[in-house]
């Protein structure tokens, strides 16, 4: 299906030592409520594939909704 997320590079600015350590290549943010699990593959609107390496969920907190993250790898060049 389709959905409404952010997705972001992931690079040496705002990589985290999680991302680097599943070689991922970019990050997702979407609602808590969106079914997605490591190994689907998220397609953007241009038709660039990624592989999903992992899936975080984050509480709530101040000022933040609660949110999935999503550790992705490009998958085709």
């Amino acid at each position: 299906g389709t959905i409404d997320a952010h997705l972001q590079r992931a690079d040496d600015r705002n990589g985290a030592v999680d991302a680097q350590l599943y070689g991922a290549t970019h990050r997702l943010w979407c609602d808590i409520s969106v079914d997605i699990q490591d190994g689907d593959k998220v397609f953007d609107e241009s038709g660039t594939e990624y592989l999903v390496v992992a899936v975080r969920i984050d509480g709530v907190d101040w000022a933040i909704n609660q949110h999935q993250e999503v550790i992705l790898r490009k998958y085709s060049d």
